[in-house]
């Protein structure tokens, strides 16, 4: 008898470069078997159901598109506007991982920026791996380090 597949939900927040890494992955997963769940803005569905998997959205379309040409998105107050657009999603993706949680069966794979995955793993107990995939999510002093002794 073979195990049970498991239910696995893919979630990312962010731009392309946040979101395309993981589509592989969604599919790679379904391929092996397991019953996968991508969850990210609307924005990305086309993209993701192109690989075959299975798409719930965490916003709209519209809201992407307001966050990329938000006007202080890339000044000084770049990382406030995400932040407050991340916790949005946070509590659209937490109330989406909730519904179609089924312990023992259910992990999830999720971006360092999808605080939902986080706060649904330290909740709800769901298994949880995160994944950091921009270069902004894995910073470094070396630049620092490198530019003080020039």
């Amino acid at each position: 008898m073979s195990p049970r597949p498991l239910k696995i939900f893919v979630t990312s927040f962010g731009s392309a470069g946040d979101i395309n890494p993981f589509i592989p992955i969604a599919a790679a997963l379904r391929d092996r078997g397991h019953e996968v769940t991508f969850v990210a803005n609307a924005f990305f569905e086309k993209s993701v159901r192109a690989a075959g998997v299975p798409f719930v959205a965490s916003g709209s379309a519209e809201e992407h598109t307001a966050l990329l040409h938000h006007p202080r998105l890339l000044g000084k107050d770049g990382l406030r506007v995400l932040l407050e657009t991340a916790a949005e999603a946070m509590r659209r993706v937490y109330a989406l991982l909730a519904r179609g949680y089924e312990p023992g069966r259910t992990v999830v794979l999720a971006s360092s920026w999808s605080f939902g995955a986080r706060v649904a793993q330290e909740k709800l107990g769901i298994p949880t791996a995160t994944a950091h995939v921009p270069p902004v999510s894995a910073m470094s002093m070396t630049p620092f380090l490198t530019s003080q002794n020039a």
